[in-house]
C-alpha cells in the first residue's frame, strides 16, 4: 500500500537540489570516479571485449551501475546523518 509513497519520497530525496549538490561535492563521488576511470583504462577485463564482442562490454556497464549505486547510497546515508 505504502511503498509507491515511500518510493515517490525517495526519488524526491535523492533528486533535490540539496542533496545533488552534496553528492557531486563529496569525497564519496570522487572516489567513484576514480575507481570507474581506473577500471576502465586497466587491460584486464571480467569478460574481455576482444574475444565476446559487444557482449564484453556488459562489465563495463555493470562496474559503473554498481559504483555509482554504491556512491549514492552511501552520500545518502552521510547526508541524512548531516541534515536530519
Amino acid at each position: 500500500k505504502e511503498l509507491p509513497f515511500v518510493l515517490v519520497r525517495i526519488m524526491n530525496y535523492l533528486f533535490s537540489n540539496q542533496f545533488l549538490l552534496f553528492f557531486f561535492s563529496s569525497a564519496i563521488f570522487l572516489k567513484a570516479v576514480v575507481a570507474i576511470v581506473v577500471y576502465q583504462l586497466l587491460p584486464y577485463d571480467i569478460m574481455p571485449s576482444a574475444l565476446l564482442g559487444s557482449v564484453g562490454y556488459v562489465d563495463n556497464t555493470l562496474v559503473i551501475v554498481v559504483v555509482l549505486a554504491f556512491a549514492l547510497g552511501q552520500a545518502g546515508l552521510q547526508f541524512y546523518v548531516n541534515h536530519e
